[in-house]
């Protein structure tokens, strides 16, 4: 775009069409079916003028709930589903921690990390991150206190059958949600790199 506007400056300007950054407004504001003739005949369109739409990135943040399907529409195919998990039970819990964590959940209108990871199956999550745990865990950015959460999240995928990543969340802890595409100056769309987590020993450093 600019090449053609610095091309015809200033027979835009006897024009009245104004400075070069406003009339770059204008063109912006073009509507999908027009189009700008310039002095020299260049023809310049909508898509001439504006990269592709990029697609947006949906977060999904549910706090105290039992039951999540009425938000299940506006959730589906979300990038990322925060969900409490208020009465997960530990790795390795026996039977009878595992049948009252259900039922001190449904009992006080709260999920379990099971609950959750079931939500985001059912709403095609590409990530879940599990918060909000009871005192009895210790969800801090104590290494080892994320490795005995990181088990945690293994058991809620395998209970529930949910495929995408889930993370047990930490005290401080941040997330990076990448852009679905990027472009670089040519106008060339990439997908956009992904960040790394970093080890368990580093991320208290982290947090």
């Amino acid at each position: 775009v600019l090449p053609v506007v610095l091309r015809n400056r200033e027979a835009l300007e006897e024009l009245g069409l104004g400075k070069i950054r406003k009339f770059i407004t204008t063109l912006k504001q073009l509507k999908r079916d027009e189009e700008f003739v310039f002095p020299d005949g260049t023809r310049m369109t909508y898509s001439d003028c504006m990269h592709p739409p990029i697609q947006g990135r949906k977060l999904v943040v549910l706090g105290d709930t039992r039951d999540a399907s009425a938000i299940s529409k506006l959730a589906m195919n979300a990038d990322v589903v925060i969900h409490e998990a208020t009465n997960a039970w530990a790795h390795n819990a026996s039977d009878a921690v595992i049948e009252a964590s259900r039922h001190k959940a449904a009992e006080r209108g709260h999920s379990t990390h099971v609950d959750a990871a079931n939500f985001a199956r059912k709403v095609r999550a590409k990530r879940l991150i599990l918060t909000h745990f009871t005192h009895g865990l210790d969800g801090s950015a104590d290494p080892k206190a994320v490795a005995h959460m990181d088990l945690l999240a293994d058991d809620a995928a395998q209970y529930s059958g949910f495929t995408g990543d889930v993370i047990a969340a930490w005290d401080g802890m941040h997330m990076c949600i990448k852009r679905k595409k990027t472009f670089d100056a040519e106008g060339t769309y990439t997908p956009a790199p992904a960040r790394e987590e970093p080890p368990a020993a580093a991320r208290s450093a982290e947090a």
